[in-house]
């Protein structure tokens, strides 16, 4: 059988899984069951104890049935999309850096970042890819996950994960989780937000010119870059981390919190003590309300709200 430690490391992924599926997170819950699916497969082809091969068969299909059931879940919603926003850039232009365009969309309500991204090969690829995580975490304060959904190059694999690596420690020192999975299968590039945005780009990320030198305007303000001849589609759909069992009028914008849109990423999220569906002010609120409703009911009902009180509590606490 395989080492006890490696089937350990292999269930590591689902309990990550499982953890950001009750945190709302769905989009790095499904890919995480996906990638732990895949590490028990190949335990199991290295144990040879039938018990244990039993037991990791069983819960091999309830994580299949659970990654199934997420990937309609995020299918579904996608199908419901509408089209907000539809943007043709022509050749050569520019002034279209992914701030300018995207700033609009990215708020406090994204948690989670998907990118599908077919080709990273170059330079000036991974150059986008760094810029475009750049404006994402200075303009979401709630940002917790990245990934990126790539094809792996054969020439260039060693360093792919190096420069993987080296964003993933980076973006770790604030909080936020990056991780990369190569999928030979992807061909249209795409972006997915957990709160229901969704961008399709002819080119993906890579809609701007490569430079000619190192040395020229546009190295650091994306703004002066010449863009490629590409069109932007932008989606919104049901935030992901809702169930389909919940009535859509109660995804819409009032669930959005007001944040901040621009942060300082060394200070970003160093400690998460409110969650998502909680405001900054809900714990308090819903103290004080509570507070409010005791006293108005203590000079409504008088004496029998004092009662049945005191007999709820004697009934709280008899065992």
């Amino acid at each position: 059988m395989k080492k006890n430690w490696n089937v350990h490391q292999d269930l590591n992924y689902i309990v990550r899984a499982e953890r950001c599926e009750k945190e709302g997170c769905i989009l790095e819950s499904q890919k995480l069951y996906e990638e732990g699916i895949n590490k028990l497969k190949n335990s199991l082809k290295e144990c040879v104890n039938p018990s244990n091969q039993e037991f990791y068969k069983t819960k091999l299909r309830q994580f299949e049935q659970k990654a199934l059931f997420l990937n309609r879940h995020i299918e579904k919603a996608s199908v419901k999309s509408q089209l907000l926003e539809q943007i043709f850039i022509p050749q050569d232009v520019r002034g279209h850096s992914f701030n300018k365009l995207f700033e609009k969309y990215l708020n406090g309500s994204i948690a989670e970042v998907h990118i599908y991204e077919p080709y990273m090969e170059i330079d000036q690829h991974f150059k986008n890819l760094i810029c475009f995580i750049e404006v994402l975490v200075k303009a979401c304060p709630n940002l917790q996950f990245i990934r990126l959904i790539t094809k792996r190059d054969p020439r260039l694999t060693s360093q792919q994960l190096k420069i993987f690596q080296t964003l993933k420690s980076d973006l770790s020192s604030g909080d936020v989780s990056f991780n990369h999975q190569f999928n030979p299968a992807i061909r249209e590039g795409k972006i997915m937000f957990n709160n229901g945005m969704i961008i399709k780009s002819t080119r993906g990320l890579h809609i701007y010119q490569t430079q000619s030198g190192p040395y020229r305007l546009g190295s650091f303000d994306y703004d002066f870059l010449h863009c490629l001849k590409s069109e932007i589609r932008i989606y919104r759909t049901i935030p992901f981390r809702y169930s389909f069992n919940e009535p859509e009028e109660e995804h819409e914008e009032s669930r959005i919190r007001n944040e901040p849109s621009v942060h300082m990423f060394s200070h970003k999220l160093t400690k998460k003590s409110v969650p998502h569906s909680v405001g900054k002010a809900g714990y308090k609120g819903s103290w004080i309300s509570k507070m409010v409703l005791e006293v108005i009911l203590r000079k409504v009902f008088g004496d029998f709200y004092r009662l049945q009180k005191s007999n709820y509590n004697s009934a709280t606490l008899t065992p």
